[in-house]
């Protein structure tokens, strides 16, 4: 009883020209299934066609007038490969089942006369492969759904951080943002409006994640003029005088060093230093040490307290707590502009800086970074 009551939706189609062996078959069986039966290959097929939807389990007969049951089986394979596939005979065509079952026609063949009870659990163990299969399958279809809509919501919070770095266009990111509003909805079958994608695909996570690289952005640009701005004509440059200049205007516990005059741009690698200096002071370094000699340029702090959350490639964006690497990006940036190299290494007691100048500040002295390999890699060493 129990049994009757937790059958499975899904329908089994018996196949056989005789018309007892249906009636014995639905008999008795059909308190632990839900039952088609069909006496013919035509008839099965019109049965299939119009259910086959509900449909889990095909078990035909071999010999049957107007075509055999291997007939019918590739007919199932082409057509609807997703059905379970059995085979029933006699002992005389097992040459025909063992065919089939070695051509994957179907699963497996089950001999006359039946053992009802070893019937029933031949049946059910195709039924629950059948219903494993289907599972599987909308677990595949929810996963690329997944994929998709996590693609899409990347691609257009990717198009607001584009957007908000256009600021020498007015109104860049409400022209984005109707842009997105007219085209993002529109292309998304599943949502009727904007409203609807924004609510069931833009989550807190991905809201948060855009809002902190907006902010990252304005943040840099706050700090940053316009590269325009920035004449790239290197001079030589009283390097002592330079960090005096910028040191007064802080706290900062500085010990200078070999300073000799270098070539560089004044107004860039002002803003550069003061930009360390800040870092120093925020990091409480306890001693900061800065040389200058040819055209390489050191800074190395001490001691420094580390703040918590700093990283912004792995923070919660709703947690920032320190703007240590954003100052560092923005100290990547100036040199970089200038053709120069800059470079960080960090530990919880000491953090030291290098900056290699080019001898000529319109040439970069960069190695050849592919972006897909950085891309690549970040993805490899993820966790």
């Amino acid at each position: 009883m129990n049994e009757q009551l937790t059958k499975s939706p899904f329908k089994i189609l018996f196949v056989d020209d005789e018309e007892n062996t249906r009636k014995y078959f639905e008999k008795g069986l059909k308190n632990y299934f839900n039952i088609f039966t069909a006496g013919s290959v035509d008839e099965a097929q019109k049965v299939i066609v119009a259910n086959h939807h509900d449909i889990a389990v095909v078990l035909t007969d071999q010999r049957m007038p107007g075509g055999n049951g291997v007939k019918l089986l590739h007919f199932l394979r082409e057509q609807y490969p997703q059905i379970i596939r059995l085979l029933t005979t006699a002992y005389s065509d097992l040459t025909d089942a063992i065919e089939a079952v070695n051509s994957g026609e179907i699963l497996r063949y089950i001999q006359k006369p039946w053992d009802y009870s070893m019937l029933k659990h031949e049946l059910k163990q195709a039924l629950e492969l059948f219903e494993l299969r289907l599972e599987k399958n909308r677990f595949l279809h929810e996963k690329v759904m997944v994929r998709r809509r996590i693609s899409k919501v990347d691609r257009i919070r990717s198009l607001l951080i584009f957007a908000k770095s256009l600021n020498f266009i007015r109104f860049s990111e409400n022209s984005t943002t109707n842009f997105i509003n007219r085209f993002a909805a529109e292309s998304t079958n599943d949502s009727d409006s904007w409203n609807d994608f924004a609510q069931h695909d833009f989550g807190n996570y991905e809201i948060s994640e855009t809002k902190f690289f907006l902010a990252l952005i304005k943040k840099v640009q706050k700090e940053i003029s316009p590269t325009g701005l920035y004449d790239l004509d290197a001079n030589l440059i009283d390097f002592a005088m330079l960090v005096e200049g910028v040191k007064g205007e802080l706290n900062v516990q500085l010990q200078i060093s070999e300073l000799s005059q270098i070539k560089i741009n004044r107004q860039t690698f002002q803003k550069l230093i003061k930009k360390l200096f800040e870092i120093s002071s925020s990091l409480n370094a306890k001693q900061t040490s800065i040389s200058a000699n040819g055209d390489v340029i050191n800074l190395h702090l001490t001691q420094i307290t580390r703040p918590k959350n700093s990283d912004i490639f792995s923070v919660n964006p709703q947690k920032l707590e320190s703007d240590l690497q954003i100052n560092l990006l923005i100290c990547y940036l100036l040199a970089g502009h200038n053709g120069a190299i800059f470079d960080a290494v960090m530990n919880d007691e000491n953090l030291n800086c290098v900056i290699k100048l080019s001898p000529d500040p319109k040439q970069d002295l960069f190695p050849d970074n592919e972006i897909e390999n950085i891309i690549l890699s970040a993805m490899l060493n993820v966790g």
